[in-house]
């Protein structure tokens, strides 16, 4: 159903989003009907349907599908198109839910698989269909698309197609998949919706509200969602789908996905697991600690306001210790970053705080915020899109929100991120190496432009490595580690150094981490991290900062 606007009324609310947030307001678009996807399109009962797959272990890969009858849980696949060498067998089970039953659901793990490689696979044998996956790669850099709340709406198929040509590696999902609510054919329809997708690389999710579907004494509560979408938990010692944790890029990165709508507090199974978990992490090897959770511990947004409180004072602090890097939440169907926070407080050893629930949900955009604008959110507005975090080595990823405006992706929000230090012996950024580093604009001026635009000369520096270095500056980067700043000739009053490696001594399990030692952040451009605005080029905002800055004509000195 349509709706109608009164001129008036729009005026308004763009003068008092101007007012409250003093940046560029972005219209809410127009609702969209729930998307009809056929259920009766396959070939035949025995044709696999609503296929996806799940990352298991650091080398398998479940494959999950449904037939409408008994077929064999086998998966045949190999590295060649119509080509299958090898096969592995799983289970297949059903579940009813009131007056509605289940195709049977197949569950096969596959491997061990080779990293960075496409495999072709069938399912129970069926010659109809053929799918391909690829496996996520072994090393960094990574690529993590992120999409919360989704649905069934022509928003979710905009955001689905924008995915579609993100070349991610892993979808993250922090809950609200479907919206079936308590309708059981909406799984079905959503499972055809997404497996084009689903199909061909790892989606990890985790619950919300909406897979709960609780029917006091008749239905109990995550029924569909267990059912249909198995995570790999058994693996991260959890004993619960509800909550469990998985790594990617040989261990580089440990996800923790945590469960908004189960038990929490410290005597809670989850809980237990969580500290478990955190322990068993060993931040000289993990270079990146990502969490998701649904209900947002921050949220600036008039919608759910507070329903993550409880959450956030039983286990934010768990989080802290453990120097998780980023947070990635769902519920509020809005986007919002905020900045490394603890306890409603900006904290440079704090999580970045990511609310993601705009995937295209039926139930509508939260357009309400606060006012004003806290100190710690950064960037926020209500449209429907996704995120990509592009982790590019162990000190440094690329975060950037893509609106869908008009069908089209549009970068809205992007901002480079520092991972927390691992040890007070190791720096992962570069501000303790010193060199001498002109830039020389293009244009006449420095507009703030891309970087990419720059020529950048070393002062006593072979210039060969200016190519290497615009590598970097791509991805918001100076310089990775030794040994690009090694190579890099000091002048007399500056020195470089090597940041040593971590004391195999330090103990690194959790309550016995060394203090933080926050990164150190200098923006190219004053004002608030709004990181990114529309029309401009992309502003590189975490860089070592400057001791001293000095102008001569059109060149800018950066001593650092």
């Amino acid at each position: 159903m349509g709706l109608n606007f009164n001129p008036l009324l729009i005026l308004m609310g763009v003068l008092l989003c101007f007012s409250i947030d003093g940046s560029r307001c972005y219209q809410r678009p127009k609702a969209r009907e729930t998307l009809s996807v056929p259920l009766d399109d396959d070939a035949d009962e025995l044709t696999p349907q609503q296929v996806h797959i799940s990352q298991v272990g650091p080398d398998k890969m479940r494959v999950t599908w449904i037939t409408d009858a008994d077929a064999p849980s086998t998966v045949e696949y190999g590295t060649s198109s119509g080509q299958y060498p090898f096969s592995a067998s799983g289970s297949a089970s059903k579940y009813s839910y009131m007056l509605y039953e289940s195709g049977l659901i197949h569950d096969v793990v596959v491997g061990p698989l080779t990293p960075s490689t496409v495999y072709y696979y069938r399912c129970s044998s069926n010659p109809a269909r053929e799918f391909s996956f690829k496996t996520p790669p072994s090393k960094l850099p990574i690529n993590f698309a992120v999409t919360g709340d989704l649905g069934q709406t022509g928003w979710t198929n905009s955001t689905l197609t924008h995915l579609s040509t993100s070349n991610y590696d892993v979808l993250l999902l922090p809950g609200d998949l479907s919206y079936a609510d308590f309708y059981q054919p909406e799984w079905d329809s959503f499972g055809r919706l997404v497996e084009p997708l689903a199909s061909s690389r790892p989606w990890m999710v985790t619950q919300g509200n909406h897979e709960i579907e609780k029917i006091p004494i008749i239905e109990k509560p995550f029924k569909a969602y267990n059912a249909r979408w198995h995570m790999p938990y058994e693996v991260s010692g959890s004993n619960s789908n509800l909550y469990y944790s998985f790594d990617v890029a040989s261990g580089s990165i440990h996800v923790i996905m945590l469960g908004s709508y189960e038990d929490f507090d410290s005597g809670s199974d989850q809980y237990k697991w969580l500290v478990e978990d955190l322990a068993k992490v060993d931040r000289r090897k993990v270079q990146w600690l990502i969490a998701l959770i649904h209900a947002p511990w921050y949220n600036s947004n008039e919608a759910h306001q507070g329903e993550g409180e409880d959450m956030r004072k039983a286990m934010e602090d768990l989080l802290v210790r453990a120097r998780v890097d980023v947070v990635f939440a769902g519920h509020v169907h809005a986007y919002e970053r905020f900045a490394r926070v603890n306890n409603n407080n900006a904290d440079d050893c704090g999580a970045v705080h990511i609310t993601i629930g705009d995937g295209g949900n039926k139930e509508g955009l939260a357009t309400d915020y606060m006012n004003p604008s806290p100190e710690i959110s950064l960037f926020r507005e209500a449209s429907f899109g996704h995120g990509q975090l592009e982790v590019v080595n162990g000190t440094h990823a690329l975060w950037t929100w893509h609106r869908n405006d008009d069908d089209e992706p549009v970068v809205a929000d992007q901002v480079c991120l520092h991972g927390l230090p691992q040890s007070p012996n190791q720096t992962n950024d570069i501000h303790r190496s010193h060199a001498d580093v002109t830039i020389l604009p293009v244009e006449s001026t420095i507009s703030g432009a891309s970087l990419r635009n720059y020529d950048l000369l070393i002062r006593g520096s072979d210039l060969r490595i200016v190519q290497e270095i615009n590598i970097f500056i791509q991805y918001c980067i100076l310089a990775d580690r030794p040994p690009t700043l090694s190579r890099i000739r000091p002048s007399a009053r500056s020195s470089v150094t090597t940041p040593q490696e971590p004391s195999n001594s330090v103990p690194v399990i959790l309550g016995h981490l060394p203090p933080c030692q926050p990164p150190h952040r200098h923006y190219l451009r004053p004002g608030r991290d709004r990181a990114w605005h529309p029309g401009r080029e992309l502003e590189c905002h975490q860089i070592p900062p400057p001791v001293q800055e000095s102008r001569t004509n059109s060149i800018t000195k950066f001593i650092i």
